[in-house]
């Protein structure tokens, strides 16, 4: 494409077009003019006159064809061998007709032909370009839009998968006052000590109490927002869980080292020991972890019944 091409390139390019039309119009033209000189000798002239081979002489009409009636009574003989003609004036006013082999009147439409049509040619071709020029401009603004949009989608997306949300199961005592289960209430005060803001807090209101031990946390200082939209794939898990895009992160173990693994202070994240893999595999393979998750909590839920009975 013309568009691609560089500006130096499409400059050197035209200057080198130039110069060898230039070139061949000089070639051509000293080659017309060798070839006329040449056959002056063999045109028939009228009343064998030779004035113009020894004076100067001017043309008074250019080389034209002869008319039909000239060409069919024969009134001037050098229209029978070429049908054309031309009529010099010698410098001693003598006036003589001779043949000619070229009609220059044909030459000088055929150059007018040929200029109108690349003109009109020229002309088409600018229109092109510049409906081309204002479609592409039209379309790579549609495009830009386009492509600013899903930019702009994209952005968002990232940001909201790079966001992550805490989701807990609360019934509310008061404006500030919640009652939580245990696992909840170890959850809240890890991510109080995490202070991450990578992971927003979201609540979701119980209507009804459950028959499991509860505690009442304060949520005075906590920085929360109450659930309105909870993802589907939270169902199949046990509460609280991390949700981030399409990934969920469920249990007691993975969330808290989630959130610590989230704060922003050192001395905290040093929590998770030697290459953070603390609590790192499941209850159902380490036996420290079913002791954190498991054991205590159950423990824990069971005195508490018992000294409530």
């Amino acid at each position: 494409m013309i568009e691609s091409c560089p500006k130096k390139r499409m400059i050197v390019g035209i200057s080198v077009l130039g110069i060898l039309t230039v070139l061949v119009l000089i070639v051509e033209s000293h080659w017309t003019e060798s070839n006329k000189h040449l056959k002056k000798q063999n045109f028939v002239v009228e009343q064998n006159s030779t004035c113009w081979e020894k004076e100067k002489y001017e043309v008074i009409k250019d080389c034209e064809p002869c008319s039909a009636f000239e060409l069919r009574s024969k009134s001037i003989g050098v229209c029978i061998h070429t049908h054309f003609k031309e009529v010099l004036r010698c410098a001693n006013g003598e006036t003589v007709t001779r043949s000619c082999d070229r009609a220059a009147y044909f030459n000088e439409q055929a150059f007018w032909r040929f200029e109108g049509f690349v003109c009109w040619k020229c002309r088409f071709i600018g229109v092109c370009c510049c409906k081309e020029e204002s479609f592409r401009k039209t379309h790579t603004s549609e495009s830009s839009k386009a492509t600013g949009e899903l930019r702009l989608r994209s952005a968002i997306y990232t940001l909201e998968f790079k966001m992550k949300y805490l989701f807990i199961n609360a019934y509310q005592e008061s404006d500030t006052s919640f009652s939580i289960n245990i696992e909840t209430m170890i959850i809240i005060n890890v991510y109080k000590l995490a202070n991450t803001k990578e992971v927003q807090l979201l609540v979701n209101l119980l209507r009804e109490k459950s028959n499991e031990p509860l505690v009442t946390g304060d949520f005075r200082n906590i920085n929360y927002k109450t659930a309105t939209d909870i993802p589907e794939l939270t169902a199949n898990c046990v509460w609280p869980v991390i949700v981030m895009g399409q990934n969920i992160i469920a249990g007691l173990c993975s969330v808290s080292r989630e959130l610590i693994k989230q704060s922003n202070d050192k001395d905290i994240r040093k929590l998770l020991g030697f290459r953070q893999a603390s609590l790192m595999s499941c209850s159902e393979n380490s036996i420290w972890t079913k002791f954190c998750e498991v054991d205590i909590i159950d423990t824990t839920k069971e005195t508490d019944t018992q000294l409530w009975r």
